[in-house]
């Protein structure tokens, strides 16, 4: 996307927002090309690990979610019999 270098100095949040969405966002004076802004791709120090080999990616599989068991005990009692204790 283009964006003249006046609007850029009016809107510079729309420019850095077109450059995220679409990888740059070029801006123009009188109509040429003068400038790019380029978005920055951060990559996470764990990518960066296994990128330079210290790292492995995880392979093992994750336990299964535990269940939720169901009580007798009505919890929002006991918390109102304690509150009213106090």
């Amino acid at each position: 996307m283009a964006f003249s270098l006046s609007e850029f100095s009016r809107n510079p949040s729309r420019v850095t927002r077109a450059a995220d969405e679409h990888g740059e966002a070029l801006l123009t004076r009188r109509g040429r090309v003068a400038y790019r802004v380029v978005a920055e791709r951060q990559e996470s120090w764990l990518d960066g690990m296994v990128r330079a080999g210290y790292a492995a990616p995880a392979t093992a599989k994750l336990p299964p979610p535990s269940t939720t068991v169901a009580t007798s005990v009505d919890l929002d009692a006991i918390l109102a019999a304690d509150r009213g204790r106090r």
